[in-house]
């Protein structure tokens, strides 16, 4: 394993138990150790029950492990700014939908203290890139799933995140979506996200 303390994603013994109906204990995580280099793009895969949205949630501070480390940029996730640089597409992202796309951006954007022509050329450029300037005017509850998957992914990437946490960022995306996706992955690869 490599030094902690330079890796944007540290996971070292991670375990969490679950309790289920009448107090019997799901064991989610078993001792999961990892680390996840600047610039490196990893990807879990495994069936369901793996594991793998656990300890997306864990990274991301909506649960605790039950025992281990977990880190983002050197700081245990636990503390509120460890998230403060990362970029996270949740499973399944859920938006105000009486907002259109970019009414929704500047909401975001503002939530990272973006402001002014910062915000606009941002969100510009990922409705851009996302391919969803054609729509970037008509309220989000007329999108389809794919275009809210790439909405989300706008949100994710608004504030130019040093960690990008993405769960199933291929859900329900057709294979030029897809295709737009795997491609502006591995774009923040080669920037060293």
């Amino acid at each position: 394993m490599t030094d902690k303390s330079n890796s944007p994603i540290y996971l070292h013994e991670l375990s969490k138990m679950f309790r289920a109906k009448r107090g019997r204990k799901v064991l989610a995580l078993d001792d999961v150790s990892l680390t996840v280099a600047q610039g490196e793009v990893f990807g879990f895969l495994g069936p369901n029950g793996a594991g793998k949205s656990t300890t997306i949630k864990i990274l991301m501070g909506m649960i605790r492990p039950s025992s281990g480390e977990a880190q983002l940029c050197g700081r245990n996730v636990r503390d509120v700014a460890a998230r403060s640089g990362v970029g996270y597409l949740p499973e399944n992202p859920a938006f105000y939908d009486f907002l259109t796309a970019r009414e929704y951006l500047r909401f975001v954007a503002g939530t990272f203290a973006l402001s002014g022509s910062d915000a606009e050329s941002s969100i510009d450029y990922w409705l851009q890139r996302l391919e969803l300037t054609h729509a970037e005017k008509r309220p989000i509850r007329s999108y389809s799933k794919g275009m809210v998957q790439r909405l989300g992914l706008a949100q994710a990437m608004l504030h130019d995140p040093e960690v990008c946490v993405l769960d199933e960022p291929m859900s329900g995306l057709d294979p030029q979506g897809r295709a737009l996706v795997k491609e502006i992955i591995l774009e923040l690869g080669e920037k060293g996200k």
